[in-house]
């Protein structure tokens, strides 16, 4: 009887100690998603949920900051107003480009900064923005003029021979970046591309910057006498409109317009 009780009690023992090893080598998850294999080991989770939105981004325009002068206060950050029309896949903003008030001698003239509603000066530059995901396959920066220069007083009067040629054209040097388009783009009726992106680059927010800021002769004024006057500023050389000497100018303002072109996934 007492050998009975003694193996019964050795049995109960065994499956005890057996039941507790078992217990000490399984995962336990806690409430809250954290598991613990053991007593020197957890496992957490991540996560993170991407939404749509197609609110405009503010873009940045490219290149280095101008420093302040030695004395002079800093300057806010350049502030250009983005295309409200949101998308996925969207221009995101467009610099006009003003070549200021030129005497009629000249012939070659370059396009001033451009400029925020803040009043800071920074260089013209034509933002992307790509937040599509996987089905994308790159896209396509275009441009092209739409008419030749007209007078705006007398829109038959034109600009024979005007030409507005981009160049030194880039982007910030950083992993991912589209492909700026080499050597001088001469603007016609036709698009010419100015950058092109793949499915691995042109991802997220990037600016074309249009050449760089250096001083040139932003403006003519007069005196009373009439002489005038060049008055300088910041001006980019990758802008420049070129009339021939054998076009007929009148005292006017003369313009046109470019239009930009985004196309999605080009060589799909």
């Amino acid at each position: 009887m007492e050998l009975k009780k003694l193996l019964k009690s050795t049995l109960i023992l065994t499956s005890i100690v057996t039941t507790g090893a078992i217990l000490q080598n399984a995962t336990v998850a806690n409430a809250d998603g954290t598991s613990y294999e053991d007593a020197k080991h957890a496992k957490t989770t991540s996560d993170l949920t991407f939404i749509k939105s197609e609110t405009p981004t503010p873009p940045t325009p490219p290149g280095p900051t101008p420093e302040p002068e030695p004395g002079e206060e800093p300057k806010p950050a350049p502030n250009p107003q983005p295309n409200p029309q949101g998308g996925e896949l969207m221009l995101s903003y467009a610099s006009n480009l003003n070549f200021g008030k030129q005497l009629k001698s000249d012939t070659n003239f370059f396009a001033k900064a451009d400029k925020g509603s803040n009043g800071t000066e920074f260089l013209p530059f034509i933002g992307v923005e790509d937040n599509r995901g996987s089905e994308r396959k790159g896209w396509k920066l275009t441009a092209k003029q739409d008419t030749p220069f007209n007078s705006t007083k007398d829109n038959k009067k034109q600009l024979n021979g005007a030409t507005i040629t981009f160049s030194n054209l880039f982007y910030n040097d950083e992993a991912g970046a589209p492909k700026a388009a080499s050597g001088d783009v001469v603007l016609t009726s036709d698009a010419k591309d100015l950058a092109t992106a793949d499915t691995t680059t042109g991802i997220g927010r990037w600016s074309l910057g249009l050449g760089k800021l250096e001083e040139g002769i932003v403006n003519h004024t007069a005196d009373k006498d009439g002489k005038m006057t060049p008055v300088k500023g910041l001006v980019t050389k990758g802008v420049k409109l070129s009339i021939p000497n054998t076009s007929v100018k009148e005292s006017d303002t003369y313009t046109t317009t470019i239009t930009y072109e985004l196309i999605a996934d080009p060589t799909a």
